[in-house]
């Protein structure tokens, strides 16, 4: 166990001022840290080894403040190290705290130890995003890690640059950068770096994409699709009107979706993206779809039998796996329906999102309804959907000209 403790050494010279220093101990290994704290006799309580409790000038406050942070970035290192393994050694712990302390805090080493976190939070598919970022990142970098206090805007322009010599979609691009923000602004947070915003003229934002919204017409004609002679394009199509039905939930949220999530014809659940508590009335077309493929087994905690590992990192996996089929299903489906827009996981969300704009339902209630935590984001998803609506409305003004 790690342990630190606040010592004084009084000057051997009369009158002048001796030094506060802390003895960290682990594995019964001790070393002695060296601070710049000078203090007066008679400003410590060596019997207690600490300051008077009377002391109350600027001095001995700015003093208590500066030992009790100093205290709490030995407590944050130490869990730090804990995510790596438990054989570190003293040597570790002294190696960080100062590093930490003189900013000295390695991108790619911080990004190891945030992947680590975030698997054991059970946020599988953001450790997922933060891997392949820091696998990039790594090969732009030549392996070599580099300090945070080194990130400008300068390596971020060639960090771009590099990632569009390889060809990657604007989008992509900044998809890496968003998420390497996201790190560096997690790192500022945590008190280990200091703000210098590098990504201040870097590009993190989202293009217009594809369409990838179908009309109510070809939901419709999904949903009645005659699949009975095959039970695997059957579930895959109940799925997506599921999703559909259940205001765009995503495929992870259904495939993660629990038994005890459904109580008394409603659906309350988290969000894995953002965490956000949903509540979804669940229809009665849709009640049926649940009933025809809730999972039977008693044992399983699933509301469908799409996973069926209970361990956070196998089901995550599974999820993985599943999608990939889902989606494959799903361009098997398109090409049946002769769709022009091929059926992916998302098409159901964006889909609903399209329906209810067009049915004169109000941005705020959609965002609602889609879970999304901002209206922006809402809006770029209509944005990027269909603009028959603008062409429609355009057409209808100049028949006036007519």
């Amino acid at each position: 166990m790690a342990s630190i403790k606040v010592k004084f050494r009084p000057s051997t010279v009369a009158d002048k001022k001796g030094t506060v220093f802390y003895q960290m101990t682990h594995k019964q290994r001790v070393r002695i840290v060296s601070t710049d704290i000078k203090l007066s006799l008679w400003e410590w309580d060596i019997m207690n080894s600490c300051l008077y409790d009377n002391m109350t000038n600027n001095n001995c406050q700015s003093v208590y403040n500066r030992i009790e942070a100093d205290i709490t970035h030995f407590n944050d290192v130490v869990d730090r190290l804990k995510v790596y393994s438990n054989s570190f050694t003293i040597d570790d712990i002294c190696e960080m705290f100062f590093n930490y302390k003189a900013g000295k805090v390695y991108i790619l080493q911080y990004i190891n130890a945030h992947i680590d976190s975030l698997q054991q939070q059970g946020r599988w598919g953001q450790a997922t995003n933060c891997l392949r970022m820091k696998n990039s990142f790594s090969n732009f970098l030549n392996g070599k890690d580099i300090l945070f206090d080194e990130l400008d805007n300068k390596i971020l322009e060639s960090y771009n640059d590099w990632l569009m010599q390889r060809n990657l979609m604007r989008n992509s691009c900044s998809f890496y950068l968003r998420v390497l923000r996201s790190v560096y602004n997690d790192a500022v947070n945590e008190g280990l770096v200091l703000q210098s915003f590098p990504f201040k003229n870097a590009y993190t934002g989202i293009d217009k994409t594809v369409k990838r919204a179908v009309s109510e017409e070809l939901i419709y004609k999904l949903f009645k699709l005659d699949l009975v002679e095959k039970p695997q394009l059957a579930f895959a199509r109940d799925i997506f009107i599921f999703s559909y039905g259940t205001r765009g939930m995503a495929f992870v949220d259904i495939a993660f979706l629990k038994k005890s999530d459904y109580k008394s014809g409603i659906i309350i659940y988290n969000r894995r993206k953002t965490r956000q508590r949903l509540r979804i009335r669940v229809e009665p077309c849709i009640c049926e779809l649940m009933e025809r493929h809730c999972e039977k087994d008693e044992n399983s905690p699933y509301l469908f039998p799409i996973l069926r590992s209970m361990d956070d990192k196998e089901a995550y996996r599974e999820y993985r796996s599943a999608l990939s089929l889902y989606n494959k299903r799903l361009r098997v489906l398109s090409n049946m329906l002769g769709c022009k827009v091929v059926l992916s996981s998302y098409t159901a969300r964006h889909s609903w999102a399209t329906a209810a704009r067009n049915n004169d339902i109000s941005l705020s209630v959609i965002s609602a309804g889609m879970g999304h935590t901002s209206e922006n984001t809402t809006r770029i998803y209509l944005a990027s959907l269909d603009d028959s609506m603008v062409d429609d409305a355009n057409r209808k003004l100049l028949e006036k000209l007519k």
